[in-house]
């Protein structure tokens, strides 16, 4: 047997390089929004469907999203 290989889903070795960018795109009293892009591209891959109140809860629900797209890794958990 050879050794055991290793799947990414972007078939590239690696996961893409992806940041979460805020905007202030609608009216109050929604008006931020978080979008997924990637590293050397001008396309937004994912982008949130609703506002959020403030620039914070909106960064901190994109950071969520790239953890929930496989695209970063979550917290370690406490005591490990």
């Amino acid at each position: 047997m050879g050794k055991p290989q290793v799947r990414h889903p972007t078939g590239g070795g690696s996961s893409p390089k992806c940041f979460v960018l805020i905007r202030r795109d609608a009216r109050p009293p929604m008006p931020w929004m978080w979008e997924v892009h990637r590293q050397g591209r001008p396309d937004t891959c994912w982008r949130a469907v609703r506002g959020y109140r403030s620039a914070e809860d909106a960064w901190e629900t994109g950071q969520a999203a790239l953890v929930r797209l496989g695209l970063r890794h979550g917290p370690e958990p406490d005591g490990e």
